[in-house]
């Protein structure tokens, strides 16, 4: 396709081969790796360029974060059609999810992070177990059956096999696409498409993530 006939599509990210990737493999990815790894910089560059692009786009915040603060900041982003949630317990943040559901979902909704509350919260209590898999299965619903996009970070945990998101005993019954986040060097990351075994990496900037084989 040219420049005149590019695709449209519901999540950008700023480079075109992931675009590319994103929009037609799958519709709830889940984001994991250890912090400090690009994580919420990664979500926040797709929340951007996604409703620059013209996508609705719901902004989920569980853990507060400088990339949140700018978007909520950014005059080409306030005008645009974009929501953002910042759900403080597990319960608030079930709600949230709730009324994205009967409210027409926006195109993009980013969850950041999914598992924060839930092991803030005891995980793996009765409840905290109840409320997590309701999350899960109504995001899931959202994705699968109303094609909407979930893009969703998640905190992990160190296991004799590896590291794994906090609570992925329910995370992997609805199947998302992982995406693993890695650090590289100084200011130098990595993401994994761990299905696909495909890599991209960037570098933050002073205001932005930069690919570093964007096309």
């Amino acid at each position: 396709l040219n420049d005149s006939m590019e695709r449209v599509y519901k999540v950008y990210t700023g480079n075109k081969e992931l675009d590319e990737i994103l929009n037609n493999k799958d519709r709830f990815y889940l984001i994991y790796g250890d912090p400090g790894t690009g994580k919420t910089n990664l979500v926040s560059k797709i929340a951007r360029e996604s409703v620059l692009r013209g996508s609705s786009v719901a902004y989920v915040c569980t853990e507060g974060s400088v990339n949140v603060t700018n978007l909520l900041s950014d005059p080409e982003v306030i005008d645009r059609d974009i929501k953002f949630a910042f759900p403080a317990t597990l319960t608030e943040l079930l709600k949230a999810v709730i009324t994205l559901l009967v409210e027409n979902p926006p195109d993009v909704i980013i969850i950041d992070t999914i598992n924060y509350l839930y092991r803030i919260e005891g995980g793996y209590s009765y409840r905290s177990n109840e409320i997590f898999i309701s999350i899960i299965s109504i995001l899931h619903y959202i994705s699968r059956t109303l094609g909407r996009y979930v893009l969703a970070t998640a905190q992990v945990r160190e296991t004799e096999e590896g590291l794994e998101p906090s609570g992925i005993v329910f995370l992997d019954f609805y199947r998302p696409y992982m995406i693993r986040s890695v650090k590289r060097d100084i200011n130098l990351f990595e993401i994994i498409l761990e299905k696909d075994n495909q890599k991209f990496l960037f570098s933050i900037g002073e205001k932005d993530l930069v690919w570093r084989n964007a096309l």
